[in-house]
């Protein structure tokens, strides 16, 4: 099995409290691996000590992929332009600003309609899209999400799923971490759980599947 992130005995603690506790995992590249567990488990951190936000005490994080993006936090968008312009930023940023046409990106993950309307008036959805469409400007091969259904209506849920249904058949790796593990079971091929910093089990959709029925 090919892996796009492997991680062997990591841990972290704040204060004397272990937050994440001996943690070894593998997530197969060309997944949609869910990160499974309750709000404090240790979710967070994982994502961060994984996209190099934060250091983890000991282990080590290996992550075989040439670009990869992470969303952990609020997205960092320029709220008073318009998606376009934020497209264009990225692609500046890239120095492709001169080889890509902004709406392309906008069309592939929905935002075409959106105008000259500032990105401080979209929904939470729309930050989402316009978040993982700046992402993809530097053609990742694994994007990282920490709880991205957090806060969105059902449309905004079923939008961002296709989406990450999408660009998963485009050969594009996901992590993403969630407490709901009833959105995660509709697009998941893989499964993480987490609780109290420590893995609990790891397991293909088809295994999680038959152990369910």
């Amino acid at each position: 099995m090919n892996s796009v992130v492997s991680i062997e005995n990591i841990s972290k603690k704040f204060d004397k409290n272990y937050v994440l506790d001996g943690v070894t995992i593998n997530i197969p590249k060309g997944s949609i691996c869910g990160l499974v567990g309750p709000n404090g488990a240790g979710k967070t951190t994982l994502l961060r000590i994984i996209t190099s936000l934060q250091k983890a005490d000991s282990g080590q994080v290996n992550v075989n992929a040439n670009v990869f993006s992470g969303l952990i936090e609020e997205p960092a968008l320029f709220y008073e332009m318009n998606a376009s312009q934020n497209i264009t930023q990225q692609l500046i940023l890239y120095g492709l600003e001169n080889e890509f046409n902004p709406n392309d990106f906008l069309e592939y993950v929905g935002l075409e309609d959106t105008n000259n309307k500032k990105v401080k008036h979209f929904s939470l959805g729309m930050k989402q899209k316009l978040a993982i469409a700046m992402m993809l400007v530097g053609n990742p091969e694994l994007i990282i999400l920490d709880e991205p259904m957090n806060g969105l209506d059902p449309q905004g849920i079923i939008s961002l799923r296709n989406l990450i249904l999408k660009l998963n058949k485009e050969g594009v790796t996901f992590l993403i971490s969630s407490h709901l593990l009833y959105e995660l079971e509709k697009i998941a091929t893989d499964f993480i759980f987490i609780n109290h910093g420590e893995i609990i089990s790891e397991m293909t959709s088809e295994e999680f599947s038959n152990a369910n029925k």
